[in-house]
């Protein structure tokens, strides 16, 4: 689900377990005598921050430290897509690799021979002219033979590691594509081999390194809306068991407090035959407030990872406890804390919570059409989802018209966002200053309106 614009002032603003296995030890002293970057994360990120004047680093990290028995052919399918993103840089490199150990240079010129770049054999016949007997027949025989084409070989363990190491060195997501397409790969009931395993293994790398990298879980996302059948359902299971993003942190939020959950549900009162425990509604919203510090907007707010983590697990736990309280005549009370609990989900990016929030935001306001509350919070909801803002209009204008003050700075936001008009947020946003003197945010907000100093800034810089 799409978010809300960015109304700005001013400006527009707008694989792991191989890798991790080979680096572990203490981080090099560079030539500067500063340390220098752990070789395995460098590798991983290389795509994100593309850093090719340290390449000859690499190579010797490489020589010094990588177990090339272990897993020779990672490293040289990642140097051999770096190689094909820079082509004219190849021959200086190589030239630098001539002290390394022959099992090092031996990886390093299938590399170039991988590649398949223009020039790859003559550089692979003039290295041969000096090279030991053994590894000057390999090269000779590779000059004069057509590299593999990588996406076209047969997916098995060792592949799926060439894959994410080009992927790793280039983001280019036809690597991905092929890894997913490992999920249809049957296993067989008695497997023989690794290679028997090959479906599983594709899906563990690509749930773990989703997990840790947003344009990996954010690639997986566009394949699996594109995709059928058993790909289709194998990606929608990973997506939904991936933790949710961690926002960017801020290091001005409070931390996020402990609570016990155990006090929403009291002993029924004397008298009372209808339940054996009652919902503290008292208590759940002093839950909500201190959760609404953090997670009343998207993106929400935490110092920590630590914390989100908390936050996460919390409205988990939370919704197990008043989720199955909720009946078709459940009273609009309890639906107006399950629903803002899981608004406030959804600015977590909790799958499933946007939907169950609608749900029970609609069931209160067919209950109830004149409750303030339920406009308000549904309406706040819906403009902070984008996508539906233009929805949130309506509700935002009837909580207001129900004397809801704080609804009112929503709606001038909603008007911009969702249909542009400037005019009538500048009214709104008048009318609320007046009412309300002490925000400054909404004060800066109408007099850049005023001065034509806003810009709105949709999400993929619309």
């Amino acid at each position: 689900m799409r978010r809300l614009p960015l109304v700005t002032v001013g400006m527009c603003l707008g694989l792991g377990s191989a890798l991790g296995q080979q680096t572990n030890s203490a981080p090099s002293e560079a030539s500067n005598g500063q340390t220098s970057p752990d070789l395995s994360l460098w590798i991983q990120g290389f795509r994100l921050s593309p850093q090719p004047d340290q390449i000859p680093w690499a190579l010797k990290e490489l020589n010094l430290k990588w177990d090339w028995s272990e897993s020779g052919e990672l490293p040289a399918a990642f140097l051999a897509e770096v190689f094909r993103q820079y082509p004219n840089r190849v021959p200086e490199w190589i030239s630098g690799i001539g002290e390394f150990s022959l099992q090092t240079r031996r990886f390093i010129l299938q590399s170039l021979w991988w590649s398949g770049i223009e020039g790859a054999t003559e550089l692979l016949t003039s290295v041969a002219e000096g090279a030991e007997a053994d590894l000057a027949a390999t090269l000779r025989r590779w000059a004069s033979t057509d590299p593999p084409v990588l996406v076209d070989m047969e997916i098995k363990p060792e592949v799926l590691d060439r894959l994410w190491a080009s992927y790793f060195a280039s983001g280019n997501v036809v690597y991905l594509e092929r890894l997913v397409s490992a999920l249809a790969i049957p296993a067989p009931e008695t497997p023989k081999s690794a290679d028997d395993l090959v479906q599983g293994a594709a899906r563990w790398s690509l749930s773990s390194n989703a997990e840790q990298y947003d344009d990996i879980r954010d690639a997986l996302q566009e394949l699996q809306a594109t995709s059928e059948g058993v790909i289709h359902e194998e990606l929608a299971t990973i997506l939904r068991e991936l933790p949710p993003k961690t926002p960017p942190l801020d290091e001005s939020a409070p931390a996020f407090p402990e609570f016990d959950l155990r006090q929403l549900l009291r002993s029924k009162q004397a008298g009372d035959e209808e339940a054996e425990y009652t919902f503290d509604l008292e208590f759940a919203d002093r839950l909500l407030a201190g959760l609404q510090v953090h997670a009343n907007q998207w993106p929400a707010r935490f110092r920590s990872k630590e914390d989100h983590v908390r936050a996460v697990r919390f409205v988990q736990r939370f919704g197990k406890v008043i989720d199955p309280l909720l009946a078709q005549d459940s009273p609009a009370p309890l639906l107006l804390r399950a629903a803002r609990l899981h608004s406030m989900g959804h600015n977590l990016e909790i799958p499933g919570s946007a939907q169950k929030s609608i749900e029970l935001f609609e069931k209160l306001v067919e209950i109830d059409s004149e409750s303030p509350s339920a406009n308000y919070y549904y309406g706040v909801f819906l403009a902070g989802t984008g996508s539906l803002t233009e929805r949130s209009i309506a509700y935002l204008e009837k909580a207001r018209s129900l004397g809801v003050t704080e609804a009112t700075y929503t709606l001038a936001i909603a008007h911009l966002t969702a249909r542009g008009d400037q005019d009538t947020a500048t009214k709104i946003l008048e009318d609320y200053v007046k009412e309300q003197p002490e925000d400054e945010q909404a004060a800066i907000l109408l007099n850049a309106l005023k001065t034509g100093q806003v810009n709105i800034v949709r999400e993929g810089g619309e």
